[in-house]
């Protein structure tokens, strides 16, 4: 049996058997790690808890420091509006108490230049400059016309709308009064200065004119009159020789005028002899005692050398009382007119003087005298009016003064009024320079209607201008005015817009009314812009537009011969396809007809006018019908019947007599006094 392998101790193998020592360490060792575990979680339960106090705390701090900044920004806004609310108060305090001083200071500097307006200027002689230097003392005001000047002053400095009040409390004969007692003429100034503000005190626009009448019933321009005014105030045009006191009278009398019941009254008093003999030149007096050898055209030469009296103040505010004293008054027209050598001179104020004012007034003043009155229009024909008229129309004069283009082309339409006279101003340039106007002054509705109506009165069943007219492109020019002009609100508004576009259409309608005009009219597509314009209006706000929208596409409806000439050459009649004109001409009989029923209660007689207005659009609308429902032959034959009348009709669709305009002045508060309509 073999023997056994030896081994070494150190390499035997023993079971891992712990011993007791080792299994009370291997104990302790166990129990110290769960002490220190459950040490550990204690511990981090600990911080947790600490953190989230942090944490909580944080936030309620934050919140706290959150809630002091709001109460501080609240308790600062409240005082900052508080601050800026009483900043507000004081403000407007400031401002109140602010104007209360400036209206003082600008009263008081008021009546300081009106004190210095009205004294007379002292003449000094030569020698008194060569014997001394010392300034000249300024002249001293009596203590009673002091008192009485600053008191019309006063009532002058007030606002617009305290006017009727002052009538109420009998200011006005008090005031007549004064001037009645010559005083001076600070005192007759101020006077004049304080009645034209009463008697204008409604005139600023259409939409701020208060009711015309105070509580007795009575327009205060005729309560100045009734007061007694006329006696004094021609008694100071007669006699002062104070261009500031004229000219203050000159507008109490335009402000006076422009009331119509007060031109008899200014008519009996002779006002006009006194403004014309203050406007015409004066011959000197060693020339005066030749006057009566002198035959009518010497006299008449000379006062075309002789200078214009006075300045361009008294000039265009006699022109002005003039202007309104002629306005709807044929008695006083006709005491203008029998001055003699007045018009001719009133002709040089517009062809001659350097102020625009004064040429506007002038040129106003011929219109006036011409409005629907042969006998005058053939004076101012004679005195070469038109010339000087149609010489305010340049584009020059446009930018310098649009009143006056305005005034020199309403002036030219009351002249054509005439075939003759037709006819020679349409020989002239007017019509270019009118036709140029309507493109250059597109901006400026007022020069619109009198172009507008003058090239009408030009045109009025006169042939030669109407060829003319349309030669120059006038019915470019026109379709292209009524396209620039912007949609009219009203047929009264306060810019003008309604009367332009009615003043175009019924230019249209009379310039239109011929067969080559027709034709010119037609390749222009203008008819579509017309009845455009027709469909768009209103009876309510825009009637007198309607009517004339309706005229001028009436004007373009052919007859039936120049009807039939169109279907014989296979063209067509525009006016009738996809029936564009029957539409908007039954629609304006339609609204107008409406109209007719709401004034039936005016009366019968202003019935009648209005259903006689509409009645050439009844017969244009059944002409459109007929041409619908008759065949072509029946309409050649009516055409052969009508032939004898005339390829060209000469009837127009108005009377030349109300397409005449009148020119009225307002007159506007003193320089002083800016603010007069503002309170």
């Amino acid at each position: 049996m073999p023997g056994r392998a030896l081994v070494e101790p150190e390499d035997a193998e023993y079971p891992h058997v712990p011993t007791p020592k080792e299994l009370e360490l291997s104990r302790q060792l166990v129990e110290l790690q769960q002490e220190k575990d459950l040490r550990e979680t204690r511990a981090l339960t600990q911080i947790r808890d600490l953190e989230s106090q942090v944490h909580k705390l944080q936030v309620r701090v934050h919140d706290l420091s959150q809630m002091l900044q709001s109460t501080k920004r609240d308790q600062i806004l409240a005082q900052q509006a508080a601050v800026e609310e009483e900043r507000k108060r004081w403000k407007v305090t400031v401002q109140a108490l602010q104007a209360e001083l400036d209206q003082e200071r600008n009263d008081k500097e008021a009546q300081k230049n009106w004190q210095c307006r009205f004294i007379a200027p002292v003449e000094v002689p030569e020698d008194v400059f060569a014997s001394s230097s010392s300034p000249v003392p300024a002249p001293v005001i009596d203590l009673k016309e002091d008192v009485f000047s600053r008191f019309a002053q006063s009532l002058a400095l007030l606002p617009a709308s305290q006017a009727p009040q002052l009538a109420e409390a009998g200011a006005l004969p008090f005031l007549v009064h004064l001037m009645m007692q010559k005083m001076g003429d600070v005192v007759t100034g101020s006077v004049l200065i304080a009645l034209v503000h009463l008697a204008i005190y409604r005139t600023k626009s259409r939409s701020h004119q208060q009711s015309p009448t105070s509580h007795n019933g009575l327009d205060i321009r005729e309560q100045i009159v009734k007061a007694g005014v006329c006696t004094p105030l021609v008694d100071i045009l007669e006699n002062s020789q104070n261009a500031r006191v004229l000219v203050e009278a000159s507008r109490l009398c335009a402000a006076l005028a422009s009331y119509v019941p007060n031109k008899r009254v200014l008519a009996s008093k002779n006002v006009v002899r006194f403004l014309v003999q203050h406007l015409m030149p004066r011959i000197p007096p060693r020339n005066r005692e030749k006057r009566d050898d002198d035959d009518e055209e010497d006299i008449s030469a000379k006062l075309e050398k002789l200078p214009f009296p006075w300045d361009p103040a008294v000039q265009q505010n006699m022109l002005s009382a003039l202007v309104n004293l002629s306005h709807d008054c044929e008695i006083l027209r006709s005491q203008i007119a029998a001055t003699s050598n007045f018009l001719p001179i009133v002709v040089r104020y517009v062809r001659e003087s350097p102020s625009a004012g004064v040429q506007t007034e002038a040129a106003k003043l011929l219109g006036n005298m011409a409005y629907n009155h042969v006998v005058n229009q053939s004076a101012l024909m004679a005195a070469e009016a038109p010339t000087a008229l149609t010489a305010c129309l340049t584009a020059a004069n446009l930018q310098r003064s649009p009143q006056l283009a305005r005034a020199g082309a309403v002036g030219l339409a009351n002249l054509a009024y005439t075939s003759v006279n037709q006819l020679t101003i349409g020989y002239s340039n007017a019509s270019t320079l009118l036709l140029q106007l309507l493109v250059d002054a597109v901006s400026q509705p007022t020069v619109i209607e009198a172009a507008s109506t003058t090239l009408a009165c030009l045109c009025h069943q006169n042939p030669p201008n109407k060829a003319r007219v349309a030669a120059q492109n006038g019915l470019q020019v026109l379709l292209y005015a009524l396209g620039a002009t912007p949609d009219a609100e009203d047929d009264d508004d306060e810019h003008g817009i309604g009367a332009a576009l009615i003043a175009l259409c019924e230019s249209f309608a009379v310039t239109a009314n011929s067969r080559p005009n027709r034709q010119q009219v037609m390749e222009l597509d203008g008819h579509f812009l017309l009845c455009q314009l027709c469909q768009n209006c209103s009876a309510v706000k825009t009637p007198k537009l309607l009517e004339s929208s309706a005229r001028a596409i009436c004007a373009l409806v052919p007859p039936p011969q120049e009807r039939s000439a169109l279907i014989a050459d296979n063209r067509e009649s525009k006016m009738e396809t996809k029936s564009i004109a029957h539409k908007a001409l039954d629609r304006a009989r339609h609204l107008l007809e409406q109209q007719c029923q709401r004034h039936l209660h005016h009366g019968e007689e202003e019935d009648a006018a209005i259903k006689g207005r509409c009645r050439w659009l009844t017969q244009t609308i059944d002409t459109l019908t007929s041409y619908q429902t008759s065949p072509a032959s029946r309409q050649h034959s009516t055409s052969e019947k009508t032939q004898s009348k005339g390829e060209d009709s000469l009837t127009e669709f108005r009377d030349r007599s109300s397409l005449s305009l009148e020119s009225l002045t307002a007159i506007p508060p003193d320089d002083l006094c800016p603010n007069f309509y503002d309170h």
